[in-house]
């Protein structure tokens, strides 16, 4: 049980009703705490629970690739540890040709931990990355940590390890 907020936290009240402000709230400020209230007629306490609401944590990795073609890649990833209080809606996956810093959002809907990316250059190498969604907002992006080669998953230019 907490027993008393930072000093950003502000308190207005009137006669019937008090009402506690905390900007900038966090999601680790969920919890349990004790409000003690008093006044000329006396005082009072009570227990409150606060949920703090957000955007979801960044998804878990490793992001992976799970299968390539000459001309896409399936990744797979895991749902955030922390939904941000809201229900995660989708993904978002971003696509980003190697040497090159120009993230492109990469069409369809996401609605599992994994997703095929299409039309994709052959040979060339890409760098991914995958965001959560949530009615509160948008995480921060889980990124591959290496390039990964579009390339047919047999035959001469075949190689059964990827780069992720």
């Amino acid at each position: 049980m907490r027993f008393c907020f930072e000093f950003s936290t502000q308190l207005e009240s009137d006669d019937l009703h008090a009402k506690l402000h905390k900007p900038s709230a966090k999601r680790s400020d969920t919890g349990k705490y004790k409000v003690q209230l008093k006044n000329d007629s006396g005082e009072d306490e009570c227990d409150i629970d606060v949920i703090v609401l957000d955007r979801p944590a960044a998804p878990e990795g490793p992001l992976e690739a799970t299968g390539t073609t000459t001309d896409s890649v399936s990744l797979q990833w895991k749902p955030p540890k922390d939904n941000g209080g809201g229900d995660v809606t989708g993904y978002i996956i971003e696509k980003c040709p190697e040497n090159s810093d120009r993230w492109e959002k990469v069409p369809g809907v996401f609605n599992q931990p994994k997703g095929t990316v299409k039309d994709l250059e052959t040979n060339k190498k890409y760098k991914f990355r995958v965001k959560a969604e949530n009615i509160y907002g948008v995480s921060e992006p889980l990124e591959t940590t290496s390039s990964i080669v579009v390339k047919p998953p047999y035959g001469k230019n075949s190689n059964k390890s990827f780069s992720h």
